[in-house]
């Protein structure tokens, strides 16, 4: 029996400040959209893992953690509804499945990171200025380029 399910790739890239802030920056996370354009709904069976904020990828060292993975349906007028990482789901034509992987977790003190990479990060947009204020900006520099404190602000998750 031949399906008549069809979906386009919608949009494929890398989740801006999902790795874990760190002296080393943890690896982003994917986001992979996939548009229903059949013209009937699309079931279709989901399993992620690294789903459970619980057990995002914990930093080291001082590092904070990665995001956790994802599943979004998002209707037609925008609204996204999250989904069980588990479980059997139905997307209506035109809608899209958002399938959003896990970032890596940082490694490191954040404060300790160069100034240049937070820099390299928010001009690539790997971070957003709100997570370069909040886990990087806010530190204090001394004359041979090593961080002499930091604000710590920025809640230490564990």
């Amino acid at each position: 029996m031949e399906s008549s399910y069809r979906s386009r790739v919608e949009r494929y890239e890398l989740v801006p400040d999902s790795g874990g802030a760190g002296r080393t920056r943890g690896g982003l996370g994917i986001r992979a959209d996939y548009r229903n354009i059949s013209d009937d709904p699309m079931q279709f069976l989901s399993e992620a893992e690294q789903s459970n904020p619980g057990h995002a990828p914990q930093g080291l060292g001082g590092g904070l953690p990665g995001t956790s993975a994802s599943i979004v349906l998002i209707r037609q007028d925008g609204e996204e509804t999250p989904l069980p990482a588990k479980g059997q789901h139905v997307a209506a034509p035109g809608e899209v499945v958002s399938l959003r992987a896990s970032g890596g977790a940082g490694y490191g003190d954040p404060a300790l990171r160069p100034r240049e990479a937070v820099e390299a990060d928010l001009r690539s947009g790997r971070i957003t200025a709100r997570a370069a204020r909040d886990h990087y900006i806010s530190l204090r520099r001394i004359a041979d380029g090593r961080a002499a404190g930091a604000s710590r602000a920025y809640p230490r998750t564990r």
